[in-house]
């Protein structure tokens, strides 16, 4: 039998090789997605550090406070009730040189009567 004027189509993409193409594509696009969720786990993780490591020093105060000479022990007290209550203060105390913590606690104290 002969087939004359036949014409020949190109063939389509099957539905299995389009299906892994899309595989493929949703991989890739899981692979960013893990590498940007990795970058911001590693962000918070850092935060977390940061914030445990106030948390210690702020729980040591009043050790921190006690090694200022020069104070009655009412005032440094005071000036371990006046960090421990306010983060931010407290974590500037600790940023400062030991020279300079008395100055800042007698500010402190005069400054909370």
């Amino acid at each position: 039998m002969l087939l004359v004027g036949r014409r020949t189509r190109k063939r389509t993409k099957t539905t299995e090789s389009t299906t892994l193409e899309s595989l493929v594509d949703v991989m890739k696009d899981m692979g960013k997605l893990y590498g940007e969720t990795s970058a911001n786990v590693a962000k918070i993780a850092k935060c977390f550090e940061i914030e445990a490591e106030w948390g210690s020093r702020r729980l040591n105060v009043f050790e921190e406070v006690s090694k200022v000479e020069g104070f009655r022990d009412a005032d440094m007290l005071r000036a371990g009730e006046i960090l421990s209550r306010d983060a931010a203060r407290a974590n500037y105390f600790f940023t400062l040189p030991y020279g300079l913590r008395k100055l800042y606690l007698q500010g402190l104290i005069s400054s909370n009567n």
